[in-house]
């Protein structure tokens, strides 16, 4: 219709309603491309904002699901220092009294069973591109630093586990075990402490584990902490304590 009307304009030489012709033309383009941009920035922030929740929720979850064990790697960690202590001091000096618990400490000193995990929504959002869809600078930023430190900490992780020792595989004759269990185990403590080779290589193992809780367990967790109050402060959320009303 335009077109027939421009032709038609041409033929008779009116430059004016050409020149208007030519500004419509123009004009609606432009306004075409305005409001298809518009729509594309509207859908990606809506899909940024989807990606948002479902990472919040997925970061919740593992705060949550890993509280358990951090509290359980703490108290382990403890109990191989109080053993450590043990082994340590000279004969008639011993100021720890060792029980089952400090046995199952000793026969589980090689497991680090808390997997390093990357929420499903961040790997996501770094695979498809479509971090960018976040109009959030430091959050974007904070997003990134999140993967490449759990990356980082999943290496030590592995780092930490290279050569470590099943004690109780190498030492049947000061640690039996019964069954699975490693709370049944039955752990001689006096001929533990008269073991140099045994001392040394608990003290590895001692060491490694302590590296596990707090360099790696403990900093998954301070990363998972950072990382939820920055999404709580994007997407307006606040979390009431169990005892607020």
């Amino acid at each position: 219709m335009i077109l027939r009307r421009v032709i038609g304009h041409f033929r008779q030489q009116e430059w004016t309603a050409i020149a208007i012709d030519f500004v419509i033309v123009v004009a609606g383009v432009f306004v075409g491309i305005q409001v298809a941009n518009w729509n594309t920035d509207r859908q990606n922030r809506a899909l940024a904002h989807g990606y948002l929740q479902r990472l919040h929720h997925e970061v919740v979850d593992l705060i949550d699901d890993g509280a358990e064990a951090a509290q359980s790697s703490e108290e382990l960690n403890h109990q191989l220092q109080q053993v450590q202590a043990y082994l340590s001091a000279g004969a008639g000096v011993k100021t720890t009294a060792l029980g089952q618990e400090h046995c199952s400490a000793i026969g589980r000193s090689h497991i680090y069973a808390r997997g390093i995990i990357l929420p499903p929504t961040l790997g996501e959002l770094l695979a498809t591109g479509r971090v960018l869809f976040i109009d959030d600078e430091a959050l974007r930023t904070s997003i990134a630093s999140f993967a490449q430190s759990i990356n980082e900490i999943g290496q030590l992780r592995d780092d930490i586990q290279v050569d470590r020792l099943v004690l109780a595989r190498k030492y049947p004759d000061l640690i039996m075990r019964k069954d699975r269990p490693w709370e049944e185990s039955v752990c001689l403590f006096d001929a533990m402490s008269g073991r140099a080779d045994f001392r040394n290589d608990f003290a590895d193992n001692t060491a490694r584990f302590g590296a596990f809780a707090d360099d790696v367990l403990a900093e998954q967790r301070r990363l998972q902490q950072a990382l939820h109050a920055q999404l709580d402060r994007r997407l307006n959320i606040e979390h009431r304590s169990a005892a607020t009303p």
